[in-house]
């Protein structure tokens, strides 16, 4: 179930959300009513999606782009030029007041989905980028070896694989120890 924060000073608008929202799979965990919460309860119940109203904001964007940066999914209740405010984010879309079911539904499905995708594809990019990362160390690593110890490649990448799993360490963890033993060294 998709978890949702509604933040909005009113009750009348806050209900109609909820009305549109609860049978189609959305769970409301918090309704809040200054930014102060909101902010506050953004940390605490991790959301999937945050609706807040244009009307809490008294702030103006400050609140919302901080909110961006913790890579959270915002749908903004307001007029349509205020998106421009925002710089392109995956995690923001507009829709405006008065509130039409069907595009809201619409758009906060959009939302979400995109939201999610866009946060997998950056979980899979820090991998891959940690993991390049730890080969670029494992190659120095061999290099190392084969400069001070005159190993083949084959040799220090056989040498580093036998010891890292007789150590019971991980392959990038040894690297790390034979990159530090030959630093020290003139």
């Amino acid at each position: 179930m998709t978890r949702v924060i509604i933040a909005s000073k009113s009750e009348k608008l806050v209900s109609t959300i909820r009305n549109f929202i609860v049978g189609d799979g959305y769970e409301v965990v918090m309704v809040v009513t200054n930014q102060y919460e909101l902010s506050r309860q953004i940390k605490t119940l991790a959301p999937n999606v945050v609706i807040i109203d244009e009307d809490l904001i008294s702030v103006g964007a400050s609140l919302i782009e901080a909110i961006l940066l913790d890579q959270q999914a915002i749908l903004l209740l307001g007029k349509a030029y205020q998106k421009g405010y925002y710089h392109s984010s995956p995690y923001l879309e507009l829709c405006e007041k008065p509130i039409q079911p069907n595009l809201f539904l619409m758009t906060l499905r959009m939302l979400t989905k995109y939201s999610s995708t866009v946060r997998q594809l950056e979980s899979k990019i820090d991998q891959l980028e940690k993991r390049q990362k730890a080969e670029k160390k494992i190659q120095a690593a061999k290099r190392a070896l084969q400069c001070h110890e005159q190993m083949t490649e084959e040799e220090a990448h056989g040498y580093i694989q036998s010891r890292s799993m007789e150590l019971r360490i991980s392959k990038l963890e040894f690297a790390t120890r034979i990159l530090k033993r030959f630093e020290k060294k003139p």
